[in-house]
């Protein structure tokens, strides 16, 4: 029976003779043991008893894309785009302040129009400095998106039907285009951004802007 990944990774560390991370960081041997776990990690199968923890693994990109595509489905969509967005950002740090840019840009388009809160944005960093993702824009008209998001950041955007989505968001995230964050835990989380549709009583009964 295959031993779970946590296991795994207590018996190469017990094999490298370090059971205390602060003790072998002092002693300068922390780079060796993190070489020995790399190496461990990449001869292992990515699979659900062992995650690899690696943006650069495809087999896990194709099942995180069906993660998200559920997640963007459960929200309801309406009026799904591929949107690309020229932040010219190259690593983590920068990207967490732009989300935050971006954010209270969304937020502030909320407070001063309501149908801006059926809009979701699902984004990522990408390796060329773009940030790429997917985004439901609602009642929101592009054109309308389209010039709040371009005074800032050039803009493009696509139309894709709901079977599209999965295979539009692994293109944002699979290997080659995301931002490898290498092999540390919460790969997504510093270089994702997840703006999820308010639920207003208008949008739950399926009203819009134009009835």
């Amino acid at each position: 029976m295959r031993q779970p990944a946590e296991q795994n990774l207590a018996d190469c560390e017990k094999r490298l003779g370090h059971h205390n991370n602060d003790r072998c960081w002092e002693s300068g041997h922390q780079q060796g043991f993190d070489n020995a776990r790399n190496k461990y990690c990449m001869t292992q199968p990515c699979s659900s008893a062992h995650r690899c923890a690696r943006t650069s693994c495809e087999p896990c990109a194709w099942r995180y894309s069906l993660h998200i595509s559920r997640r963007i489905l459960a929200a309801h969509p309406r009026q799904l785009y591929v949107v690309t967005i020229e932040a010219f950002l190259h690593d983590p740090t920068a990207f967490r302040s732009w989300r935050v840019r971006l954010r209270n840009v969304v937020d502030h388009r909320r407070r001063a129009c309501r149908w801006w809160r059926e809009v979701g944005l699902w984004l990522w960093l990408g390796a060329d400095g773009r940030v790429r993702g997917i985004v439901s824009l609602g009642a929101v008209t592009e054109e309308e998106f389209i010039e709040v998001i371009e005074r800032r950041w050039p803009t493009t955007l696509r139309p894709i039907d709901v079977e599209e989505l999965r295979s539009e968001v692994y293109f944002a995230v699979r290997p080659g285009i995301i931002f490898d964050t290498g092999p540390h835990q919460g790969r997504y989380q510093a270089i994702r951004l997840a703006v999820e549709p308010q639920m207003t009583r208008l949008s739950v009964q399926g009203w819009s802007r134009r009835d």
